[in-house]
């Protein structure tokens, strides 16, 4: 069933990637990895270690396309600054990772949901 369950999410994200516009997928990539610190908090707290790995391996991977995203010609202080915050929460899901750490998961979803709240203001 979980295999089920895994794949309708997998059709309908990629529905959702190839119908979206650059703002939109920006979106999406917030929404995911917000979805993946929010699993992978879980994990720790429950002690499904594999799944903690698989979460915040994903998470991280998406903090560093949108941190790839980012026009430092355009964007100035601007992109400066989101790097900077980029950076942090990879940190955080780094310390999550190597102690195991629901509380590092915490802090890197709310740091991250600031930026996605504001993103989705400007949208």
């Amino acid at each position: 069933m979980m295999a089920a369950a895994r794949a309708y999410a997998q059709v309908s994200t990629t529905a959702r990637v190839s119908t979206a516009d650059p703002h939109q997928l920006i979106t999406l990539l917030f929404e995911e990895a917000l979805a993946d610190l929010a699993r992978a908090k879980r994990a720790i707290e429950s002690g499904d270690l594999a799944a903690k790995s698989r979460h915040l391996s994903h998470a991280a991977t998406l903090v560093a396309a949108l941190d790839a995203s980012l026009d430092h010609n355009k964007g100035g202080e601007i992109a400066r600054s989101l790097a900077t915050v980029y950076a942090f929460v990879r940190a955080r899901i780094l310390r999550a990772s190597a102690k195991n750490d629901a509380d590092q998961c915490r802090i890197a979803a709310e740091t991250l949901g600031e930026i996605a709240s504001a993103w989705r203001e400007i949208g």
